[in-house]
């Protein structure tokens, strides 16, 4: 474990036949601390050498049995960095998306440690586009109860897990209303978009984009609750804000207001909306852009007084033709 912290000896390790399936028969046959060394030892070689610790026969069956021992609370801390950086690698991921590895997983959301508590949110985000894996989610009601616990009281990071993790698992359909019905949900999402951090409000944005893909009534309930919109406005409206932020910011609020007038009748009360939807037309990526121009497009499409509204804004009336 020591040895696989220096990124020679690292390489060394991860390259040399038989050091790994030493480490990993140890992972899975030793004492309750052996177990630990050799995950410890796994944690530090899955930073640069994930894809070989992944390949190696026999250590997801040993991490999985770590995950599942409640008894073991320092193996499964380990056990779930181990597993947190292995689910940053794209080909690891398909190894990784077992229903009892995805239960142990939650299993350390609910009671581990903090930290444990966010390697794991960070796994299971990284593992949500799996279909399996969100199967198993709409069958462990648990997941979203310790999801959002996190992103209430977690750390900076682990809110960030947190909403990273809802917003991947929320691209399914199914699953999607199901978060929305999470009472604890909205406020932590509007707590983070309506924070001092740059950081949460873009991952706030990104959750809510994916969840605004809902019915009239679910756009209505996210849409009046706190200051969900203001706080998409203001970060549409952002002079050089990281790109990506504004882009999920204007695609929540294009979404939040498709079809919708009741939340396009609030949103132009707000009085960024118009300047900041303006700006993002004109100095926005070219998605941010796009959905800036959409948003116009059908805020007034259909609505005589929204109409109105717009032609007090010559330059809107320019970007829209």
């Amino acid at each position: 474990a020591h040895l696989a912290v220096n990124e020679e000896a690292e390489h060394i390790i991860a390259t040399t036949d038989g050091i790994l399936s030493a480490l990993v028969a140890l992972l899975r046959f030793g004492t309750e601390k052996g177990k630990q060394q050799a995950a410890a030892a796994l944690e530090n070689l899955s930073v640069s050498n994930g894809l070989a610790v992944c390949r190696q026969d026999g250590v997801i069956e040993g991490l999985t049995q770590l995950v599942l021992n409640t008894q073991d609370s320092k193996g499964m801390e380990t056990a779930a960095a181990v597993l947190q950086n292995l689910a940053l690698i794209p080909e690891c991921r398909r190894s990784l998306q077992t229903p009892p590895l995805f239960r142990g997983l939650v299993n350390i959301l609910l009671f581990g440690s903090s930290k444990a508590k966010e390697d794991s949110a960070a796994a299971i985000g990284n593992l949500a586009a799996s279909e399996e894996i969100v199967d198993e989610a709409m069958h462990t009601p648990s997941l979203l109860d310790g999801l959002v616990e996190l992103l209430l009281t977690g750390s900076d990071r682990g809110k960030s897990d947190a909403a990273t993790a809802i917003g991947n698992l929320s691209i399914r359909d199914d699953m999607r209303s199901t978060i929305l019905e999470h009472p604890g949900l909205l406020g932590g999402l509007d707590s983070m978009l309506n924070s001092l951090s740059e950081r949460h409000k873009g991952e706030a944005a990104f959750c809510i984009q994916n969840l605004s893909i809902c019915s009239i009534p679910q756009k209505i309930r996210i849409a009046r609750y706190g200051r969900i919109v203001d706080g998409l406005v203001n970060l549409v409206s952002r002079p050089n804000l990281h790109s990506q932020y504004q882009e999920d910011a204007s695609s929540a609020l294009l979404n939040l207001l498709v079809g919708c007038s009741e939340n396009k009748k609030s949103a132009i009360r707000i009085p960024n909306f118009m300047s900041g939807t303006i700006y993002c037309m004109r100095y926005g990526s070219d998605r941010s852009q796009e959905n800036a121009t959409a948003l116009l497009q059908n805020l007034a499409f259909n609505d005589h007084e929204i109409r109105l509204f717009i032609i007090g804004y010559p330059e809107a009336l320019k970007f829209l033709g």
